[in-house]
């Protein structure tokens, strides 16, 4: 009832890990609740999954369950470079399954996002933005609609939160993700997206706030509002000139 009240353009569900793992979501279920996200005004509604689980029939019963409400599909990516995906990421997913991944999405009427990080532990600052750099260019001539652009943030429990206690590890500042975003040629900056550039305020019960991405405090503030503007802002690249123009105090 509250959704109906409040008319929300899009839904996005988070799992684990992935919409279409059976083991995290039983298909009976997954239908269940596509059917009713259905009967919701919305214009979208956004899944999370892992490319190399992304089967057709899943999919296609997806789409035809949401109809008329559109599907969007992302993909945590990350990194496109297969030796980064391994040795500093741990994931075992490479382009070529993000590449039919794309292809599938796409034959079946759904909407394709890559999730692109900026951060990657074990490699330098320099290293880590050009990664980025590269995986967004690569995902967009891949096929995918849209990248979003995630520093990092240290959770605690994970190998980057082991990292981070015994100062191994330190996120790059904001200032990383707008090295990234003005490396982009400004013609596809309308289809890339940012998220968690600001400390995630809805925190589940039993878990401890992620330690965000910042810069110094007297420019934080600043520097985030403008970010925060990123979604609505439709001249992005005067957006991008008026960050890079701050002078930090």
């Amino acid at each position: 009832d509250e959704l109906r009240e409040v008319r929300p353009a899009e839904l996005l569900i988070e799992t684990s890990g992935s919409f279409f793992d059976r083991r995290e979501l039983p298909p009976d279920l997954r239908r269940w609740m596509v059917r009713r996200f259905a009967e919701l005004p919305l214009q979208y509604v956004v899944v999370e999954t892992r490319s190399d689980i992304l089967d057709d029939e899943a999919l296609a019963s997806t789409v035809a369950d949401l109809k008329p409400t559109g599907l969007v599909v992302e993909l945590g990516v990350e990194s496109l470079d297969p030796w980064i995906l391994k040795h500093c990421i741990n994931k075992d997913t490479g382009p070529d399954s993000v590449e039919t991944a794309v292809r599938k999405i796409h034959q079946h009427g759904a909407y394709a996002t890559a999730n692109v990080l900026v951060g990657t532990p074990f490699l330098s600052l320099n290293e880590q933005i050009q990664d980025s750099i590269r995986t967004v260019r690569g995902v967009l001539d891949m096929g995918f609609d849209n990248a979003v652009v995630f520093p990092v943030s240290v959770k605690r429990h994970t190998l980057t939160g082991w990292l981070w206690d015994r100062g191994l590890y330190r996120q790059p500042s904001l200032w990383a993700l707008v090295d990234v975003l003005k490396a982009l040629d400004p013609e596809v900056l309308g289809r890339v997206f940012i998220s968690w550039h600001r400390p995630r305020t809805e925190i589940p019960p039993g878990h401890t706030a992620p330690i965000g991405p910042t810069t110094c405090p007297a420019c934080y503030e600043t520097v985030a509002t403008l970010m925060d503007r990123w979604r609505s802002e439709i001249d992005r690249p005067s957006l991008l000139r008026e960050i890079d123009a701050l002078q930090c105090a």
